[in-house]
């Protein structure tokens, strides 16, 4: 589930931040002394772009611990479950331990009754 969601946001992020510089007239760029030389909104539009790159690395990178917090949720999540199931478990092998302990003290109450009333029955005698 965590993968997937990690696919999504990243096919979504790079859709995003795939965005060209479109307000940038590339026939105006002239090449200067090894360089080139760009026009300003060239420039401004680059910076912006700059910019929303750097945003988006935050909120990739922002999600991406979102996603692993998730995924760590997940697995505490199963952690308990597990320790829920064992001690479900625990407590149902007591119950019967308890259950077959109560048998066998009721079958020894009943020979020491019957035991008793044999004493006292030749006592009478």
């Amino acid at each position: 589930m965590a993968f997937k969601a990690k696919k999504i946001v990243t096919i979504l992020l790079s859709l995003l931040i795939s965005n060209p510089a479109y307000a940038c007239d590339f026939s105006t760029v002239k090449k200067v002394d090894g360089g080139f030389l760009y026009s300003s909104d060239c420039h401004k539009e680059i910076g912006k772009r700059l910019d929303e790159l750097d945003l988006r690395r935050e909120q990739v990178n922002l999600l991406k611990s979102n996603v692993d917090l998730y995924k760590d949720t997940a697995d505490l999540q199963k952690q308990r479950q597990e320790l829920w199931f064992d001690e479900a478990k625990s407590l149902e092998q007591k119950i019967k331990n308890t259950d077959r302990d109560n048998k066998i003290e009721n079958a020894l109450f009943f020979s020491l009754g019957v035991l008793l009333m044999y004493g006292a029955t030749r006592a009478v005698r």
